[in-house]
């Protein structure tokens, strides 16, 4: 989203204080107040700092409703469209089998669509981009890359385009993704970065 997309967003702006109490769970009360950012009953800039905190962004109320069901529900546009690009499920259903499509009206409808195919069509090119990477491909790495595909995307065990050249040892592949700013920092759902799992390969003791 932009600036003016965020700008624009129909979230209310009725401060909410953190409900926090002695021996609760704080994700809990993150889960709560998560929804309740989607029901518009936080300001802008709470709601987009809660969204970067971490929180599950498919986290369901009493009634099993997701935030995007809520947002939707409410006729919240962007909202709805910002919390399918954070991956929240379009599909997901709550205890009476409504989907967030179920409970849009037209125009929210139509923009969780196109944020749904778009995602679909964003993973589609990190994937060719990952694959090409761990094959050395380095043409069809910098094709990719030319093309916008985040160099530092991630497969499901959290590892960057580097990480996976650089531990088939594709060297040409890695210097390239260097030379384009790929981060040598970033690590795995492992804790491991790009250096720790070329260390590690060599013994035969990661799995690429």
């Amino acid at each position: 989203m932009t600036d003016a997309d965020i700008a624009m967003c129909p979230v209310g702006h009725t401060q909410v204080d953190r409900p926090l109490t002695e021996g609760q769970d704080s994700r809990e009360t993150d889960s709560m107040l998560l929804n309740w950012a989607a029901s518009g009953m936080l300001d802008v800039s709470e709601f987009f700092d809660l969204l970067g905190s971490g929180v599950d962004v498919n986290c369901r109320d009493s009634n099993g409703q997701t935030p995007l069901m809520l947002a939707t529900a409410a006729g919240f546009v962007h909202t709805s469209r910002f919390l399918v690009e954070l991956g929240a499920d379009p599909h997901a259903s709550d205890a009476h089998g409504r989907t967030p499509l179920n409970l849009a009206n037209s125009a929210t409808a139509a923009e969780i669509t196109a944020a749904t195919e778009a995602l679909e069509l964003r993973r589609l090119a990190e994937g060719s981009l990952l694959d090409a990477a761990a094959c050395g491909n380095t043409d069809a790495v910098t094709a990719q890359l030319q093309l916008g595909v985040d160099i530092d995307c991630k497969d499901s065990r959290g590892r960057t385009p580097l990480m996976r050249a650089a531990m088939l040892s594709h060297s040409g592949t890695v210097r390239e993704l260097l030379d384009r700013g790929a981060d040598p920092l970033i690590r795995d759902c492992a804790g491991m970065d790009a250096c720790a799992l070329v260390r590690l390969s060599r013994y035969g003791m990661s799995d690429p």
